[in-house]
């Protein structure tokens, strides 16, 4: 595939639920090239989303053989739709004490709930659409059409963006994760604090936590990105 790929890029692995500070970046950015074709790490996002628990963070994560995607490349892996029920039933089992009376829980928890009955099983592919589900929710609907992944580029198209100067890296990834050569520090930003209803506040969740506390209002906090 050709696709020109000029001004701000922003290289990111395939994440399951953004940050705030992911969304912020991606606003940012003019592409956002996901990189499908980096290995897997435990420590990545493209499996796991985190939330705030009675006021810790906790995270989320898709049932699969962990074990057997250790080496291999996020695009070949699929997590096991077979264990739904008893995924969503452990899901639910975290979320609801500490959601159960927010109204965005009630709003969400039914749609979000069918989002994962009809997800795809492939792990770049589920990471993808849970993104643009939570993209429409948050009032972002235009943000997916920036995504691009690393393998529907053309490999000289990939290489001269990747050797680019001042090129953005999702934050957090140094440890696991090959970072482009002129990587450039991130715009500067402060996290917009909104009402969690345990304490001590948790910073850094996933954006899924704001649509769990506020629902629709979640809008008031993006429009501070």
């Amino acid at each position: 595939m050709t696709r020109s790929l000029e001004g701000q890029l922003y290289f990111t692995t395939p994440i399951l639920a953004p940050h705030l500070r992911d969304w912020a970046a991606m606003m940012a950015a003019d592409h956002v090239v996901v990189l499908d074709t980096w290995s897997w790490s435990r420590k990545g996002r493209s499996h796991r989303m985190a939330v705030n628990v009675q006021g810790q963070k906790q995270w989320l994560a898709l049932q699969g053989e962990s074990s057997q995607w250790k080496g291999r490349t996020i695009r070949d892996l699929q997590w096991e739709k077979a264990t739904m029920a008893p995924m969503m039933e452990s899901w639910l089992k975290s979320l609801e004490p500490s959601y159960k009376s927010s109204y965005g829980f009630d709003e969400c928890w039914p749609e979000w709930q069918q989002f994962w009955h009809n997800a795809p099983a492939t792990l770049v592919e589920c990471a993808l659409s849970h993104g643009e589900w939570m993209a429409r929710w948050l009032g972002l609907e235009d943000l997916p059409t920036k995504w691009v992944l690393a393998t529907a580029l053309e490999e000289t198209t990939f290489q001269e963006a990747w050797f680019r100067e001042d090129v953005w890296m999702e934050p957090g990834t140094a440890a696991y994760v090959p970072q482009p050569p002129n990587r450039t520090s991130l715009p500067a930003w402060t996290e917009p604090r909104y009402r969690q209803r345990w304490e001590p506040y948790v910073e850094d969740c996933s954006s899924l936590d704001l649509l769990f506390e506020l629902g629709p209002e979640a809008w008031r906090i993006i429009d501070q990105l």
